[in-house]
């Protein structure tokens, strides 16, 4: 099976009816509207169910989602914080210029003089501004960047490759 790309989290049962909470980790929701068959895994994992849906609503910042066979509130518990996984072949495609936030994880982050500062190991999403979160392996040393373009000057997806303009206490 080709890797798959998470796009949601189950939080909870929705009600009695065998409904889910999910916690869309997309930045268009309605997407979901949009989907037949999915694939629910844990965090890393890129096998696992496949589940087809059956309904789907929008409820404040959640998405709510009827899977077909899951009936009861039961059963929608034994579904909690897996991952709703889709194709990388099923995602909308992006303007020129923006990414998905799994491209960049991974990528090697430098400062604008060349000195590796460490890997972007997480991202952060703040409701304000977002950070990647990079991590030097051999300092085990943490810190954050804001996704602005004021600091992140350079993506390169094929180099795998960041460059950040570091300002004094950023890192």
């Amino acid at each position: 099976m080709a890797a798959l790309i998470s796009i949601g989290q189950i939080l909870a049962p929705q009600g009695n009816k065998g409904e889910v909470r999910v916690w869309p980790l997309t930045d268009r929701p309605e997407r979901f509207q949009e989907l037949r068959q999915v694939v629910l895994a844990d965090r890393e994992g890129d096998s696992g169910q496949r589940m087809n849906v059956e309904g789907v609503r929008l409820h404040g910042q959640f998405v709510v989602v009827k899977f077909a066979g899951v009936d009861t509130i039961d059963g929608a518990e034994a579904l909690r914080d897996l991952y709703i996984k889709i194709a990388r072949e099923e995602l909308a495609p992006l303007p020129p210029g923006r990414y998905y936030i799994f491209e960049v994880l991974g990528l090697d982050a430098y400062d604008t003089e060349g000195n590796y500062l460490g890997q972007v190991v997480d991202y952060l999403l703040t409701g304000v501004n977002d950070c990647f979160i990079i991590k030097h392996g051999e300092t085990a040393r943490e810190f954050l960047v804001p996704a602005a373009r004021e600091f992140v000057r350079e993506l390169d997806l094929e180099g795998r490759k960041m460059v950040i303009k570091v300002i004094p206490g950023l890192v």
